[in-house]
């Protein structure tokens, strides 16, 4: 698949006169240990009216639990990406 990441940072550093020298990505999973949490991270940086209450969607977020977080909580994957740029 196409890293679109890597692409896009290759874009900007061509259009500032740079070039991408080495490039790593890697995957940093993140863990809840319950549905408020998870409620919270994904509220973050939304305003209290463009976010439903949690007595709201705890319901589902409680289903998302049951069926998907293991021993240590619910896993969500990102990939990060570290990069070095040089001057052409």
């Amino acid at each position: 698949p196409v890293d679109w990441a890597r692409s896009t940072v290759e874009g900007r550093l061509g259009a500032a006169g740079l070039r991408l020298h080495s490039w790593w990505s890697f995957d940093a999973p993140e863990l809840f240990d319950d549905p408020r949490e998870l409620y919270v991270w994904r509220a973050w940086g939304f305003a209290e009216a463009e976010v439903p209450p949690y007595a709201e969607v705890a319901p589902l977020l409680e289903q998302i639990f049951r069926q998907y977080a293991g021993p240590d909580g619910l896993e969500i994957r990102h990939r990060r990406h570290i990069w070095k740029a040089v001057v052409s």
